[in-house]
């Protein structure tokens, strides 16, 4: 059984693929990739003086000790301490961060140290367990990777997963795993746009799906905006001057402003009382404008990334067969508008396509490890797939 990882920004999602024996695979089957098990876990830790936090404890130990939660790991991996946007990713929870050795270290307000690459390697390691159990020895894995990734942020990335007993098969361009599901699903060929609002980077592919192959036109991102930064400043507007406008005081009112969100259309208002300390709560109130407001973050940048890609693509805008929305801020109401302005088309999004990539990934490992045939992978430039010999742990 091999495994496919999408390593997220805000949440990590890992897919099991069922060998040949276990499918009962027969001549000519139809696979269900959507039936194949899953688990999805927080891209965080809480990182106490007792020891390293994961999953959904992780999660609702930072309500209570938002001083010891270290988030934001995608941006943080590969990066040196004075690189702004981790700056930016610590500082959002209270921390510092130095070098220790050649490794990006990151100190949480109680002064407990963690690595990025540690960090990381516990999140891949309980994703893993949770969807193979326990038990399972060095599972063959793929890994997504965004466009924006450079050779310090993929060379950190499979160190952190060999740490965590994956035996790294390939990593994959997020683009290119969630085109790779689609072909799966799809007998026709057309030219399809990916748009991917994750929480750390906004990203646009533009993709040729045929029955035989899969062809990366061209890609874009802007890693300096995402869904974080959104909430970030809803955040600040909304409590900064009770509580700052950094730091873990603010941890519980960002995990209710994330899920707040998730059910605001532009006339609508959710409410919520938030708990801080000594048993006090905080009504927090939020209503779809100041959403609309706040989306402004993603506005300008995305329109470039937008055009950049389609430029790239040499593809003028009607040429576009469909458009799939991806990312954990994709399944927001408000969304559907804001990617139809950008582009034209009302977007095909929801909760089924938030698997997407680690199911493409998925699909790349089982082919890799001869269980299943598929088509090639093409970026345009030689393979959509990088070779993980290409990227040495420690080079």
């Amino acid at each position: 059984m091999s495994l496919g990882i999408d390593f997220g920004t805000a949440h990590t999602r890992a897919v099991a693929s069922p060998g040949a024996e276990e499918r009962g695979a027969t001549p000519g089957e139809v696979l269900d990739v959507n039936a194949w098990p899953e688990s999805v876990v927080p891209s965080m830790v809480l990182v106490p003086p007792e020891g390293i936090v994961v999953g959904d404890a992780a999660i609702t130990g930072a309500r209570q000790r938002p001083s010891c939660a270290v988030h934001g790991l995608k941006r943080l991996l590969g990066r040196l301490p004075e690189d702004s946007i981790a700056r930016t990713v610590a500082s959002r929870s209270g921390g510092s961060l130095c070098l220790s050795g050649a490794q990006l270290t990151v100190r949480t307000a109680e002064g407990v140290a963690i690595t990025a690459e540690n960090a990381v390697s516990a999140v891949l390691r309980h994703v893993a367990s949770q969807v193979l159990g326990p038990a399972a020895e060095s599972p063959a894995a793929v890994i997504t990777v965004p466009e924006w990734y450079g050779p310090s942020q993929e060379s950190a990335l499979i160190a952190a997963a060999r740490r965590a007993g994956l035996q790294i098969l390939r990593l994959i361009d997020d683009a290119a795993a969630m085109a790779l599901a689609l072909a799966f699903q799809e007998t026709s060929e057309r030219t399809v746009g990916l748009i991917n609002v994750g929480a750390g980077s906004f990203g646009v592919a533009f993709i040729n799906i045929a029955p035989k192959s899969i062809f990366l036109l061209a890609s874009a991102s802007d890693r300096r905006v995402g869904g974080c930064d959104v909430t970030a400043r809803l955040l600040s507007e909304k409590m900064g001057s009770q509580l700052g406008t950094e730091g873990p005081a603010q941890e519980p009112f960002r995990q209710a402003i994330e899920e707040m969100t998730q059910q605001l259309a532009l006339g609508d208002e959710v409410r919520r009382n938030v708990p801080v300390s000594d048993g006090k709560m905080i009504e927090l109130a939020i209503n779809g404008s100041e959403l609309d407001d706040a989306l402004d973050v993603l506005r300008e940048p995305a329109a470039e990334v937008y055009a950049d890609a389609l430029d790239d693509a040499a593809l003028e805008p009607e040429e576009v067969d469909a458009v799939f929305a991806t990312g954990g801020m994709s399944t927001l109401p408000l969304l559907s508008d804001f990617i139809f302005d950008l582009s034209g088309q009302v977007p095909q999004c929801g909760p089924e396509l938030q698997g997407l990539a680690a199911r493409g990934a998925a699909l790349q490992a089982a082919i890799l490890s001869g269980e299943i045939d598929g088509p090639l992978v093409f970026d345009g430039k030689s393979t959509g797939s990088l070779n993980v010999s290409d990227f040495e742990e420690g080079g």
